[in-house]
């Protein structure tokens, strides 16, 4: 039974080191997508302004769908059901929590 939890942890730190990962090399193909070079602005007035602020734009809708996005799976998976529960989970995983020492009184 062990072995399968440790399986699967592991299986999911691979899993969210290729996504972190992957949504790190996204970040900066839209950060180097938006950087606005003269050839590639407008000729007439406020051509790099605008072709900036469509960038930005752009880069702010996707963090706002992300965004929604990761608070719809917190809510789908539970995340957020039991808010307290996760102190008490670091109690009980500490391995060496008898060895600390204990307050005087």
């Amino acid at each position: 039974m062990d072995n399968k939890l440790s399986l699967s942890g592991s299986r999911l730190e691979v899993v969210q080191s290729r996504l972190a990962r992957g949504l790190a090399a996204v970040g900066m193909f839209l950060l180097l997508l938006s950087n606005a070079t003269p050839a590639a602005a407008h000729d007439n007035l406020g051509g790099d302004e605008m072709s900036m602020a469509i960038a930005i734009f752009i880069v702010g809708c996707m963090t706002i769908v992300g965004a929604a996005l990761a608070i719809l799976w917190g809510i789908k998976t539970g995340q957020f059901s039991d808010v307290e529960r996760a102190k008490y989970t670091m109690l009980e995983n500490a391995d060496d929590l008898d060895d600390l020492p204990q307050p005087p009184g």
